[in-house]
């Protein structure tokens, strides 16, 4: 999900928002009202978790803006002056993990809920056999095309031509699904404006001469290569492991190798390895006890 995180305290709104990132999420932070009610017009955001007091002033205006579901925390719940239907008031202290259920079980709501009219928008041609990166570029040009009429889905084996019925009047949504990779283009047409996108069928990036699936033979030196870890097994992650191993290698010698659809598992494990915390932090916190009370404390 899209999280747009509004909180003034900065240790608390860098350690929430490395949490949810590593948890998948992307997050857009904001230490004040003006940048959030600036990103907040300005990015796709699917959820709005907010501080009620920020800084001298209080979200009631961030709130009554949005246009996605919010989550209010405040130490003091009563004071929170919102529509029930569209806000979850959360009283502090909140834990991350219980955030994160929250959330999760809003991701999952909205999945159930929204993709209805995606999934009859959905080619149902060669879908299942689609890898999971173009299959979601796919799902969410789609939802933002805004149409519920069928699309056409064309491919030679490598190369995916998706077209269907434009009905988006949001600018900002033609700038989204042109972000979302491969080549996109709304075009005119005698029943009205209709998408194109086209993209490579393993979503490989322009570097990537060969794609190869987690635990083939690599190529010799020499050739743009990404490995494509889609619908590979979690116990797999020994395997994956060593071919970062061997990226590495090939990065020593000036040589670039691209993973495809690595499993979220995955990425945190690696991102985490090494370091023994599961929410690092940029600073020490503070300050330490002096060491006499140190010893005391672990007599």
């Amino acid at each position: 999900m899209n999280i747009l995180l509004v909180e003034d305290e900065d240790g608390i709104r860098l350690g929430l928002a490395t949490f949810l990132q590593r948890r998948g999420h992307r997050v857009l932070a904001a230490a004040d009202l003006g940048t959030a009610h600036g990103l907040l017009a300005a990015e796709s955001v699917d959820l709005l978790v907010s501080d009620w007091h920020v800084g001298a002033g209080r979200a009631d205006g961030l709130v009554r803006s949005a246009r996605c579901p919010v989550f209010v925390v405040s130490g003091y719940p009563e004071e929170v002056e919102a529509d029930p239907a569209k806000v979850t008031v959360l009283a502090k202290p909140v834990l991350p993990h219980d955030l994160l259920e929250r959330i999760e079980a809003l991701a999952a709501a909205t999945i159930d809920a929204v993709p209805a009219a995606v999934a009859a928008a959905r080619p149902a041609a060669c879908w299942d056999d689609l890898p999971a990166d173009a299959r979601g570029v796919i799902e969410q040009v789609l939802a933002l095309a805004r149409a519920g009429g069928r699309a056409g889905i064309a491919q030679d084996g490598n190369l995916l031509v998706v077209e269907g019925p434009w009905a988006s009047t949001n600018e900002r949504d033609v700038e989204l699904a042109a972000a979302m990779g491969g080549d996109f283009r709304v075009v005119r047409r005698a029943e009205g404006l209709a998408f194109v996108l086209r993209l490579f069928r393993d979503g490989r990036p322009d570097a990537a001469d060969v794609v190869v699936a987690l635990g083939q033979p690599w190529p010799g030196p020499g050739a743009g290569l990404a490995v494509d870890c889609d619908r590979a097994e979690l116990a797999r992650l020994d395997e994956f492991l060593a071919a970062v191993a061997a990226a590495r290698e090939r990065a020593a010698a000036g040589e670039t190798v691209a993973f495809l659809n690595v499993p979220a598992a995955w990425r945190l494990c690696l991102e985490t390895s090494g370091t023994g915390l599961a929410m690092p932090k940029r600073e020490v916190p503070g300050p330490r006890l002096p060491a006499f009370l140190n010893e005391l404390w672990s007599a």
